[in-house]
């Protein structure tokens, strides 16, 4: 199975699972049998004429009775009470996303309060991106959002937005809740850091003739580990793809499809291309990776895949560290992401989020080039074909189209997403004719906003006149910084 990347939800989804409750909906029909059982009996003992009268007190009272339940419902959606987090201790609970910055800076804060507090404070982390419906049932607007119950399960506060340790425990004193008795103190985690080494990376010597690969004659393609496979005729059956002993065939990625969404399904039809290549990448950086922990003496036996490619990781990336600098710049920038908060408060989190990043960046970059410690092989005429369908979608088809372009990944819904509406609009009138601007629907174009790596929304990115992209800026972006982008690529 392919795992799809999720995108950051910055607001709450409507719906939930509330549901009626069942004893005020059975009073409610039996009152109404009732009712109509009543009518029933007086329209065969006084006539059509008398039931004209009676048919209307009948219809008046179901309709108070249908006013009791709607109150009785409303009462009851109001409780804030939640039954789930009777535990019997103060109970804290997290509601957001892998994939939203502040959310991120808080994970390590929960976790540290939930390994020092144990048995004291129940802290529990909800993923709304992976479980919509929770939306719905805690009443999220926008993420994260914390919400604090006492030992009963009653709702005693909430709060929008990244929340430093020191207001976390602030916020319970102030509740009057005590959470010091009997304190128990947390070991720091140490780690030892890896002393393995990467084989050099090793490329093919150039031939007389030159191969063809994707990145030579579909740049725009490949986002990951195909980037510099090579294509070749491949005559047998519907191969697709061969390194090694790998083998992907046409029936093997329509197994997939039907493994999908059927939301989705239709994209990935259009998109298949990119569906081999998660498959693809995924088998052969497993098999990279199992190869060199042997080499390095490492234990793998019982250890899930993403373990194994995790561990491989940290031993390809030992020495990447993050600066003071980097972290003065990145809370200058996003004081707002953090609630305002000292830089001593959040210095911890900012770090391992940078650290995190960098890494990121740097498996990105290992991904792309296994092509050149891998020989891969694709089928030329699958990819020709691929490729074209590929291409017809907006985002491709105002690359293509000789102008520069400002493309917008995002969703309704979202309340930056929202404020980049109006000014979105607005650069669009003024620039018309000299500029493309394009909104993406991202929770209409998964596969789409996947396939540009979008993680987080809104996502701003700038295209030149040559489909090159140039820049790219996640979170709300001011029409004044727009324009000053636009005008630095010679947009005026």
């Amino acid at each position: 199975m392919i795992a799809f990347i999720g995108l950051c939800p910055c607001s709450g989804g409507g719906g939930g699972d509330g549901g009626v409750n069942p004893l005020v909906a059975l009073v409610f029909l039996v009152g109404l049998w009732c009712c109509l059982r009543w009518a029933g009996r007086i329209w065969k003992q006084k006539g059509v004429s008398t039931m004209n009268k009676i048919g209307k007190i009948s219809i008046v009272v179901v309709l108070l009775a249908a006013v009791g339940v709607v109150i009785a419902l409303k009462r009851d959606d109001s409780t804030p009470t939640d039954k789930a987090g009777a535990t019997g201790i103060p109970r804290l609970v997290d509601l957001g996303s892998d994939k939203c910055i502040p959310c991120k800076l808080m994970a390590p804060i929960l976790d540290n309060l939930k390994k020092e507090y144990a048995g004291r404070l129940q802290v529990d982390v909800f993923d709304v991106g992976k479980d919509p419906g929770l939306t719905g049932k805690y009443k999220v607007r926008l993420i994260p959002t914390q919400i604090f119950y006492d030992a009963s399960g009653k709702e005693l506060w909430r709060h929008e937005g990244f929340m430093s340790r020191e207001d976390i425990l602030a916020k319970w004193k102030e509740l009057g809740v005590d959470l010091s008795v009997g304190k128990a103190t947390t070991a720091p985690a140490t780690t030892t850091a890896p002393t393995a080494t990467t084989a050099p990376t090793t490329t093919t010597a150039p031939t007389t003739k030159p191969v063809a690969t994707i990145l030579g004659i579909y740049p725009r393609l490949a986002s990951g580990g195909l980037t510099h496979a090579k294509l070749v005729n491949i005559p047998q059956g519907s191969t697709v793809l061969r390194a090694g002993k790998l083998v992907i065939s046409q029936a093997d990625l329509d197994k997939e499809i039907a493994k999908a969404p059927a939301n989705v399904r239709e994209q990935l039809k259009k998109n298949t291309f990119f569906l081999l290549e998660q498959t693809a990448t995924g088998k052969l950086l497993l098999s990279e990776a199992k190869r060199e922990l042997e080499k390095a003496g490492k234990n793998i036996s019982g250890k899930s895949e993403q373990d194994i490619i995790g561990e491989y990781f940290e031993i390809l990336t030992p020495k990447i560290k993050v600066t003071d600098r980097e972290i003065k710049e990145f809370y200058d920038k996003n004081k707002d992401l953090v609630g305002n908060a000292a830089m001593d408060q959040v210095k911890p989190q900012i770090e391992q989020y940078l650290l995190g990043e960098k890494k990121q960046k740097f498996a990105d970059g290992h991904v792309k080039t296994i092509g050149r410690r891998i020989p891969i092989e694709l089928s030329a005429s699958w990819i020709k074909v691929q490729a074209a369908s590929a291409r017809n979608n907006p985002v491709d088809k105002v690359r293509d189209s000789g102008k520069p372009s400002f493309v917008n990944f995002g969703a309704k819904g979202c309340r930056p997403c929202d404020m980049m509406e109006p000014i979105r609009n607005a650069v669009k009138k003024k620039y018309q004719g000299k500029l493309n601007v394009v909104f993406v629907h991202v929770r209409e174009e998964q596969i789409l906003a996947a396939r540009y790596g979008v993680q987080s929304i809104p996502l701003l990115v700038f295209f030149d006149k040559n489909g090159k992209e140039v820049f790219r800026h996640t979170g709300f972006f001011g029409r004044d910084e727009i324009e000053k982008k636009l005008a630095a690529m010679g947009v005026k």
